[in-house]
């Protein structure tokens, strides 16, 4: 859809993707989009909160943000992840192995969404949790590293 205002035409960004996840997670829980160039983008567009206040990975850099980091996730699990490491601006198997193993962790806790398995570059893949509740936190503990 374009409108012009003026000498500027305004176009209203593609949220499938983000609309997709608001309609399959609870507006109250956490998502936990990782690496790539538009994790600012997934969670506002899906109107849904980072697990984490260190929303951009890239930011985790002290000891005590790593921690942080950890802790937030293992307490707040995410009711989806969107995951690539397509344009991660840092080592993804330094941060994998010192602060938290996301690929463990999505591959015993989560399963992948059959729509969005991360086919095009423009969509990442998509993750909703096996477990719910108790049985997902233990699962998280379970697989940090």
């Amino acid at each position: 859809m374009k409108q012009i205002y003026g000498h500027f035409k305004v176009i209203k960004p593609n949220t499938e993707f983000e609309d997709y996840i608001a309609s399959k997670t609870n507006k109250n829980s956490c998502i936990l989009s990782v690496y790539g160039w538009s994790v600012g983008e997934t969670y506002y567009y899906a109107q849904r909160r980072p697990c984490t206040r260190f929303f951009l990975t890239n930011m985790v850099v002290e000891g005590w943000q790593e921690e942080e980091y950890r802790k937030s996730i293992l307490k707040n699990p995410p009711q989806a992840i969107v995951y690539t490491q397509s344009g991660a601006n840092l080592e993804v198997a330094r941060f994998e192995r010192e602060v938290i193993n996301l690929t463990q962790i999505i591959g015993q806790c989560y399963q992948p969404d059959s729509q969005h398995t991360g086919s095009s570059v423009m969509y990442p893949t998509l993750y909703f949790p096996r477990f719910s509740g108790d049985r997902l936190k233990v699962c998280l503990q379970q697989n940090v590293f």
